[in-house]
């Protein structure tokens, strides 16, 4: 039985995602982990979670490939 985190990354596989961008630590700790273990979607580092959301839309945008934005905060 695997965490929410493994089922998130299960989820997010299985819809074709290949890359996230985000900042990790904190709250995403169990994600990345969970990422890490899988090895199936390549983590992207990025300096905010603005540029996070401007990066997996760009790479969405410019490709056939399906990306994700991990954010720990919401915008406000």
């Amino acid at each position: 039985m695997g965490t929410i985190a493994d089922n998130v990354i299960a989820t997010l596989k299985a819809n074709g995602v290949t890359r996230a961008y985000g900042v990790p630590g904190d709250s995403l700790n169990g994600f990345t982990e969970a990422m890490r273990r899988d090895g199936s979607i390549a983590w992207r580092l990025v300096r905010h979670e603005e540029s996070a959301a401007f990066a997996a839309a760009a790479d969405t945008t410019n490709s056939t490939l399906t990306t994700q934005d991990a954010a720990s905060v919401p915008p406000r």
